[in-house]
């Protein structure tokens, strides 16, 4: 009965990655669209930087020579120093979806010198908006982890929203020491 679960599964996500995202759910998604963040610091609108240990640095990038597309990025940077295990993030709010449902989810991911796990689009559930993280979402797919140097590369997933899952956060990490670069992040629902 499981295999038989996971065969329907993997089959709806095939079918599914042939059909074209439409809505963009997530919030900011370009990080074009900036705010206050005290002490006269900007930061993206709808993102946070969290980090494990101060060996990381979140950096709000307005060069659009940096940027995928636009003139803004999110950047983390990890010193030499950086012992992979503990990461750094950029953490977007809360996106409201539908269990038992398929989305796909898309980011633009640059590295420069990434050693350690490196650089990845991270999809967190949550049951309730204020609510504990309820654990990572799934994909069909094991997610591709950049690392080294690398122009922009295209990172994405399609997802099946567990039933008591209500709400997503998608997290820019990066683990160990180098620089990433995160920018064009979509949520999108599929047919």
């Amino acid at each position: 009965m499981v295999c038989l679960g996971v065969g329907i599964l993997l089959a709806a996500l095939a079918v599914a990655q042939d059909s074209a995202p439409d809505t963009n759910l997530i919030p900011n998604g370009s990080f074009e669209v900036e705010t206050g963040a005290g002490e006269g610091q900007l930061k993206p609108e709808g993102w946070g930087f969290n980090y494990s240990t101060k060996n990381y640095k979140g950096i709000y990038v307005d060069d659009s020579s940096q940027g995928h597309s636009g003139e803004r990025s999110v950047s983390i940077i990890g010193d030499e120093t950086t012992e992979p295990g503990p990461c750094a993030m950029w953490l977007s709010g809360m996106i409201k979806v539908k269990p038992g449902t398929a989305y796909s989810v898309i980011g633009w991911i640059k590295t420069s010198e990434c050693a350690g796990k490196g650089a990845w689009l991270w999809v967190i559930a949550y049951e309730e908006e204020n609510g504990k993280a309820e654990g990572k979402v799934t994909s069909a797919k094991p997610p591709v982890l950049f690392s080294g140097t690398e122009d922009w590369q295209e990172w994405s997933a399609q997802i099946y929203i567990p039933n008591k899952t209500r709400w997503l956060r998608i997290a820019c990490r990066l683990d160990g020491p180098g620089a990433a670069w995160f920018d064009d992040i979509q949520v999108s629902e599929l047919e």
